[in-house]
């Protein structure tokens, strides 16, 4: 295992290279305009924080515990996330026009919207009606 180990070190040291710093390619990367961050764009970060960072992760700790509070936490992070993203959407400050953050939102919405729906779906169990129809 110590011979393995530091065979392991040897290649991952190899590979290692420092960081290096260059223009790139003449982009502009000063993605600060100076204009300060309005209250509106500091709720959508609080509201996106608490949802991804905090609800969503105890909510999932809640349904695989089979807990009763698992659907009213993960309800309750789903508005908030949809809140978040109208007023990071919405919001009159500094423009994010074209970035990896704005593109990566709309498909996290529509991530959210499929596993919500999944879950009303599962929850009102629809999925026995939908059968009966289906399957005569």
């Amino acid at each position: 295992m110590r011979l393995y180990t530091q065979l392991l070190f040897v290649l991952a040291a190899g590979f290692w290279r420092g960081a290096s710093a260059h223009d790139h390619h003449g982009a502009n990367m000063n993605f600060d305009a100076g204009e300060p961050i309005g209250a509106v764009l500091k709720l959508h970060i609080l509201l996106m924080a608490a949802a991804f960072g905090v609800l969503f992760p105890v909510g999932l700790v809640l349904g695989l515990r089979k807990n009763k509070w698992h659907v009213p936490v993960q309800s309750a992070g789903g508005v908030l996330a949809i809140v978040g993203f109208v007023l990071g959407h919405a919001h009159g400050g500094r423009a994010f026009k074209d970035n990896a953050h704005s593109r990566f939102s709309w498909f996290m919405l529509w991530l959210l919207v499929a596993q919500l729906g999944a879950g009303i779906y599962l929850k009102l169990h629809t999925e026995r009606r939908f059968n009966d129809v289906v399957r005569p």
